[in-house]
């Protein structure tokens, strides 16, 4: 039940769809949501997310999807691949970065890129970054995977910031990269 500032219940006339919404399916979870105005483009009601209008017809739903296991496994699965495959936070960015980049595409694009590890440790200067960036070899690539391979390379005691990158890296491969497959 989205929240609403002036009714209690279900708001009528819903617009906004809660965050909460989004979670939900892409856990995998069954919902059963109050209607929103702005929800069929996001989620296809009824076939990627039950909905509802108002209390009773709620009862009549609750009572419904309990009898049918099934279609509450199958809605969950159909949320669950929508919102994966449309709606996460990876989604959001990139269409909030284009639209920046098409506002702004000629001051970006002229910007000067930092691409290597030298030219990184030379803005970074006399800090722990700089300091280990200095140490890696100067034409490696400043990305998270050029500066681990420079690391993996080197001997020795790790430093904090060595060891945070590294773990950065593991955490990176195990676990946000399976998510953008």
């Amino acid at each position: 039940l989205h929240s609403s500032t002036y009714v209690d219940g279900v708001e009528p006339r819903g617009d906004f769809v809660n965050p909460r919404t989004f979670e939900l399916a892409a856990a995998g979870a069954f919902q059963l949501v109050d209607r929103r105005e702005l929800l069929p483009p996001l989620l296809r009601p009824d076939a990627e997310v039950a909905t509802f209008t108002d209390a009773a017809e709620l009862h009549h739903r609750v009572r419904h999807y309990l009898a049918h296991p099934d279609e509450r496994a199958f809605l969950a699965a159909e949320g669950r691949a929508r919102v994966l495959a449309e709606h996460t936070y990876r989604h959001r960015m990139q269409c909030l970065l284009e639209t920046v980049a098409a506002r702004d595409h000629e001051r970006l694009a002229a910007r000067p890129r930092e691409e290597t590890v030298a030219d990184a440790a030379k803005r970074e200067g006399d800090t722990p970054l700089g300091g280990l960036l200095r140490r890696l070899a100067p034409a490696a690539p400043f990305t998270l995977d050029g500066v681990v391979q420079g690391l993996l390379h080197r001997s020795g005691d790790l430093s904090d910031p060595e060891a945070i990158l590294l773990f950065l890296h593991q955490f990176d491969e195990l676990y946000v990269r399976e998510q953008r497959a």
